[in-house]
């Protein structure tokens, strides 16, 4: 590798926002965030088994840059061409731009890290049934943050296996549990159906509630 920008130090950002079309004619806009732009170039061994590698990772599904403690998952340009320094095909080197899925709301969020295995969020009331599990999905509804206020990472099935995990909150007295076969990841966000038993007591508000933990292991 020659040279990494925006990995760990802002370079190039990419506004997440939407736009909102008034019924005045106005408009205004929502940010959500931003993500990096990631832009590498480097020099890969003068090996068809490098090239090789290079090629099937460019056409992969999932990607991911890790460098040091960081770890960034997303899409790159359509197309990868080399440069030949003066003509030769020893002094070739790549120049790859990288679009990061995770939004962050600040820079000191660094995103999903290969440190980072467990995901958290409490107090989240459960309606589901054994009969009429509910459905989660993380970034929606009573997911849409952690618990320290920011959004989940973007989630890959190909690169961890995933554990889910729910205990009582506010006082109720019940188990909870997860259907068997419903964690997946959608779109870079897990979900996963989720019910409470039929034995138990819930908290003196008449519902239900959890604490739910996400737990990844790497592959």
């Amino acid at each position: 590798m020659l040279v990494v920008r925006g990995m760990s130090e802002p370079d190039t950002l990419k506004k997440v926002a939407v736009v909102h079309n008034l019924l005045n004619g106005d408009t205004a806009e929502t940010v959500l965030g931003f993500r990096k732009e990631v832009s590498m170039q480097f020099r890969p061994f003068v090996d068809p088994s490098a090239t090789r590698f290079l090629v099937r990772w460019l056409l992969a599904e999932s990607k991911r840059i890790k460098t040091e403690t960081l770890l960034s998952e997303g899409i790159v340009d359509e197309s990868l061409a080399s440069t030949w320094l003066a003509d030769l095909e020893h002094g070739r080197t790549f120049e790859l731009t990288f679009y990061d899925q995770h939004v962050y709301q600040r820079w000191e969020d660094a995103g999903a890290s290969a440190d980072y295995l467990m995901y958290f969020k409490r107090d989240v009331k459960i309606t589901g049934t054994w009969e009429s599990p509910e459905v989660f999905t993380t970034n929606t509804g009573k997911l849409a943050l952690m618990e320290n206020g920011h959004p989940f990472p973007v989630f890959n099935s190909t690169t961890h296996d995933f554990l889910v995990a729910l205990n009582a909150e506010k006082g109720c007295q019940a188990t909870f549990g997860v259907v068997k076969g419903s964690v997946a990841v959608v779109s870079g966000n897990l979900t996963f159906n989720a019910f409470v038993s039929d034995y138990g007591a819930p908290a003196d508000d008449g519902f239900f509630w959890c604490a739910i933990a996400i737990f990844l292991q790497e592959k």
